[in-house]
Parts: C-alpha cells; structure tokens; sequence
C-alpha cells in the first residue's frame, strides 16, 4: 500500500511509544485519542505489560487501534483546548475560524499512520517521490493486528487475550462501550457538540480534514480488523 508522506516531526516524542509483552511475542502501540486509555489499562494491569519503544523491537507483533479521522480529529480538538485553553469558548466564530484553519494542534489531533511510522532520512528520489529530508515510513504492516475502535473493541480485545495471549484477564470494563472520556466530562462533551454542528454546516471543512488524513482513510480501508466490526 502507497502512502504519502505526511510527517512534520512536530510531536516525535509521542511516537514509538509501546507496551510489550514478557515474552516479547506481542506489543501493543499507543495512538493518542484511539482507546489509548483503556488499552494502557488492558494491558497493564490485565497483563503486566511493560513500556517501552517499539524500535527495540524488531520481530514483535503489534496490537494498533484505529479509529475514525473526524470522530478522531473531534476528541483530539476537544482534549486540546480542555488542556490548555479550557476557559476558550471554541463555538466563538473567530476560534471556529482559526482550528479549522491550523486542524492539526498536539498529538492527539497528529495522523495516526504516523504513530506506526518510522523515520527514514534521504538526500535523494524515495520510491519516486523526489522527496529529501527526514520524512517517515510505516512499519512493516504484516506485523501490527489492527483493532477499530468502536462498541465491540472490549469484546475484541478479550477474546484477542484468551485466544492468542492465553491470558485470563481478571478485571471486567466490558460495559464501557464508547472508549472515549469526551463523551464523559461535560466540557469536553459541549465543545463536541458544537464542532459537530460547525461541521455539519461546513462541507469544506470536512474535506480538508479528509484530505489531512488521506492516509489514514487510506490505512482504515485497506487492512483486516481484528474480531466483529
């Protein structure tokens, strides 16, 4: 699968962040607003995983979560401005104006592809692109088991952990459908609301959004899921 390279290096320190596995066999991958939280919990206290940085580890297969770009890009905007702009009034037309304008803030609104990308760097043509420069590649996809982030990823991921990893998780949250802590803090869950409603009146903004994450569509459409979707 061609993708195209979209890294700015603009948050490189939240990439390449994983929890592995005693024996190494399986790692799981963090992508920022993608169950994050939940699979942190999963794996950590139903697994005793361990950090650490998925470079170090060449033949491990990697559980990544992916989730939809505009559900995705919703919550990362929403997480951002409760972080660090929490008495802004985002339905404000100027501040409507200028995140559909800049889309991409911190981390949690970053491309996924690039949370499974590794930095290559080139002073020449990469695969015909005439491209120089520190840009990033994604990982060998024959090793990453992809799970969608949507009402069945608990009921995955217990079945992922008692069929391959042959672990009996202990603690239950599998009534905890959205993944998503927007919809649980209010603040979180009234600016949503209102990009929702900015973005339903806004085709335009839509399709940069779109655009921003071609790769990202690109990737959701083109590999298995694992489990019912």
């Amino acid at each position: 699968m061609n993708l195209t390279v979209i890294d700015n290096n603009l948050f490189k320190p939240h990439k390449n962040l994983c929890l592995i596995s005693d024996s190494s066999e399986y790692g799981y991958i963090l992508i920022s607003k993608n169950a994050s939280s939940y699979c942190r919990s999963f794996f950590t206290t139903g697994c005793n995983w361990t950090y650490d940085r998925y470079e170090n580890f060449p033949d491990t297969k990697f559980i990544v979560c992916l989730r939809d770009p505009i559900s995705r890009w919703v919550s990362g905007i929403c997480e951002y401005f409760y972080r660090y702009h929490r008495s802004f009034n985002i339905k404000n037309p100027q501040v409507l104006k200028f995140i559909s304008e800049r889309l991409i803030f911190d981390e949690h609104t970053e491309p996924q592809v690039n949370f499974i990308s590794e930095e290559i760097y080139a002073s020449n043509n990469i695969k015909n692109m005439n491209l120089t420069g520190i840009y990033r590649k994604l990982i060998d996809l024959n090793r990453l088991i992809f799970f969608k982030v949507n009402d069945n990823l608990s009921d995955n991921m217990y079945m992922f952990a008692a069929n391959e990893l042959k672990v009996d998780i202990t603690f239950r949250n599998k009534e905890k459908k959205s993944y998503n802590t927007t919809d649980e803090i209010p603040d979180k869950k009234r600016n949503a609301d209102i990009l929702y409603d900015y973005l339903e009146s806004k085709p335009d903004v839509i399709d940069k959004i779109k655009k921003l994450y071609a790769d990202d569509y690109k990737l959701i459409e083109n590999v298995k899921f694992y489990g019912s979707n």
